[in-house]
C-alpha cells in the first residue's frame, strides 16, 4: 500500500466504503425535539447481538419486577417438570390475574406454563410452586438459586407470581439478562411467542 499514489488510495477507500455501506441498514434517527416520553422508573435498551447498551435509565435501581417474575418461575418449572406431567390443583390462594383453576382439576404442566406465560395467570404460578418437592417455599428457594446461577446480582424473589412483597426486587439490567437467557430456550420462546391458545383439563371438561 505504501507504493499507491494518493489518487489510487482514494479510489481504494471509496470502493471499500461503497462495499461496506451496502451491508448496513439505515438506523432511524430522531429529528428535532420530538423525544419519546419514558414513564418507567428504570430502563435499559441493549443490542443483543453485540451486548452494547443503547440507552440507560437507572438500570440497577431496585424495583418491583411484577409479572416479569414469571420468567424465572417458568425456567424453574421447566427445569423440574416435564411438559406432559399432570398436576392436580391443590387448595391454593391467588390474587390478581387468574385462569380460574378449580380445586382438584388436573392439567398438564404444558397447559399451566401456557397459562403462566401467555395469560400471566397467578394461580398457574401457585400450582407449579405448590407441587414442587418441598412445596412453595422450596420452589421460591429454587427461584433464588436460579437467580444466583444466572448472576442476577440484584434480584430476590419472595413469591412465584410477582405480587408486591417486601424484598421482592429486581433491576432492568437483571431482567434484560434473564430475558435473553430465557429466549434461548426454544420451548419458552415458543410459548411467549403465542398470542392466544386454549387449554383444557385432562378430562376435557374444563
Amino acid at each position: 500500500t505504501s507504493k499507491l499514489t494518493n489518487t489510487s488510495k482514494k479510489r481504494v477507500v471509496s470502493q471499500v466504503l461503497s462495499t461496506r455501506s451496502e451491508k448496513f441498514v439505515s438506523i432511524p434517527v430522531l429529528v428535532g425535539q420530538s423525544y419519546p416520553i419514558l414513564s418507567a422508573q428504570a430502563a435499559l435498551v441493549v443490542d443483543l447481538d453485540s451486548g452494547v447498551a443503547l440507552y440507560e435509565k437507572d438500570p440497577d435501581k431496585l424495583l418491583l419486577p411484577a409479572s416479569t417474575t414469571k420468567i424465572v418461575t417458568a425456567l424453574v418449572a421447566m427445569d423440574y417438570y416435564s411438559p406432559q406431567e399432570i398436576l392436580s390443583v391443590p387448595n391454593i390462594k391467588s390474587e390478581g390475574q387468574r385462569m380460574r383453576l378449580v380445586f382438584g382439576e388436573k392439567l398438564s404442566v404444558d397447559s399451566l406454563l401456557k397459562g403462566l406465560l401467555i395469560f400471566s395467570a397467578n394461580d398457574a404460578a401457585e400450582v407449579l410452586a405448590s407441587e414442587f418437592p418441598g412445596g412453595r417455599e422450596a420452589f421460591i428457594n429454587a427461584m433464588n438459586a436460579k437467580a444466583r446461577q444466572l448472576n442476577l446480582s440484584n434480584t430476590e424473589f419472595k413469591n412465584p407470581t410477582g405480587l408486591e412483597a417486601v424484598g421482592h426486587v429486581s433491576t432492568a439490567r437483571d431482567l434484560i439478562r434473564v430475558s435473553e437467557i430465557a429466549m434461548e430456550n426454544s420451548y419458552f420462546a415458543e410459548i411467549v411467542g403465542t398470542k392466544e391458545t386454549k387449554v383444557v383439563s385432562v378430562d376435557g371438561k374444563i
